[in-house]
C-alpha cells in the first residue's frame, strides 16, 4: 500500500518538474524575445561594428531530447559573444542572443554543427555526432 503511494507521489513530483521546466524555457524565450532586435535573417558572415546584440533563430532538426538541448546550450555558452542561448529540442529552434561584434550568425552555426547537431543548412560534424549518446543519435534524410 505504501509502495502505491510512493509512486504516486514520484509520478506527481515528475509532472511538476516537467511543468515548472516548461514554464521557465518559455519564459527565457519571452524575455529574450524583449531584449534585443530579432533577426532570423543574418547573412552567414555579418560582423556587426557596434556592441549592439541580437537574436537569432537557428534550426536544429536533429535535437530530440534534453540531453541534446545541454549539449547545444554548453557549446554555445563556451563562445566569446554569446549571451544567453535558449535551446527547445521540441519545437528545433535554438535562439541565441549574441553580441554581433565579437561572433557571427555562421560561427554560431558551426559551434552547433560542431557539437554533432544540425544548424539551419549547415550539416552536424560526424565525428561529434557519433561520440553523442545513443538518445541523442537521429537519421534524418538530407534532401541533398
Amino acid at each position: 500500500m505504501i509502495d502505491k503511494y510512493f509512486l504516486l507521489f514520484g509520478l506527481f513530483f515528475t509532472l511538476l518538474i516537467s511543468a515548472c521546466n516548461n514554464q521557465t524555457k518559455e519564459k527565457e524565450i519571452s524575455e529574450l524575445q524583449n531584449q534585443a532586435p530579432v533577426s532570423s535573417t543574418i547573412s552567414p558572415n555579418t560582423t556587426l561594428t557596434s556592441d549592439e546584440n541580437l537574436i537569432i533563430k537557428i534550426k536544429i532538426p536533429t535535437a530530440v531530447c534534453s540531453s541534446c538541448e545541454k549539449t547545444i546550450t554548453k557549446a554555445l555558452q563556451k563562445m566569446d559573444g554569446v549571451e544567453k542561448a535558449v535551446v527547445d529540442a521540441e519545437i528545433k529552434i535554438a535562439e541565441v542572443e549574441f553580441n554581433g561584434a565579437k561572433i557571427t550568425a555562421d560561427e554560431i552555426r558551426k559551434a552547433i554543427s560542431n557539437s554533432g547537431y544540425d544548424a539551419d543548412d549547415v550539416k552536424r560534424n560526424s565525428s561529434a555526432y557519433q561520440k553523442l549518446d545513443e538518445c541523442c543519435k537521429t537519421e534524418i534524410k538530407s534532401n541533398n
